[in-house]
């Protein structure tokens, strides 16, 4: 009988501390950054908007001592809506299947791993789509009434990308507000 060699004393498995899947790091979505989520009691209702012009104005004045201090108020706009659809997304497993699994697999954690991925490049989707489409961001005055400009190629050598994008973050920060998200 000849002695075992080769292939005889080594049958090829998993390996127990390396698999290979194909997902984004968490940390690279934007949506939720930009975005943030916030909790809600309902799925549907209302939200205040400010006007912004009441808190860009600069009223603070010097006071002297025992008069009265200035003063002023702000007015809100009409409330905004919300509502929160339901996304969801589902992966099947059989129960032979887990019961069977060696134990380099767990399809539950991988199955989860997988239907977060799923519903995450459908949010960062929906938002994209949301707020990067054509004519969102247009502003006369902010890319000289297009949704896109080009330097280079046959631009004249009056174009100044650093400038251009300097001017459109003054803009910009001129016309940001800030969100009151309370907890």
């Amino acid at each position: 009988m000849p002695q075992p060699t080769g292939s005889d004393l080594h049958i090829d498995t998993y390996l127990s501390n390396l698999g290979i899947a194909y997902m984004n790091e968490p940390g690279s979505y934007i949506a939720d950054r930009v975005f943030p989520v916030v909790p809600v009691d309902h799925r549907s209702d209302l939200f205040p908007i400010y006007q912004k012009d009441y808190w860009f104005r600069d009223e603070a004045k010097k006071r002297a001592p025992l008069t009265e201090s200035a003063g002023g108020g702000f007015e809100l706009e009409d409330p905004g809506t919300y509502y929160c659809h339901h996304w969801s997304f589902h992966k099947d497993i059989p129960d032979e299947d887990i019961w069977n699994q060696d134990d380099v697999f767990d399809l539950e954690d991988d199955s989860t791993q997988f239907i977060i991925e799923k519903l995450r490049l459908r949010r960062e989707r929906e938002w994209s789509t949301n707020y990067f489409g054509t004519g969102i961001w247009t502003a006369p005055d902010l890319v000289g009434g297009t949704d896109f400009t080009f330097w280079g190629g046959t631009s004249t050598v009056t174009d100044n990308p650093i400038i251009d994008m300097e001017n459109w973050k003054r803009i910009i920060h001129q016309r940001k507000g800030l969100s009151l998200i309370r907890s």
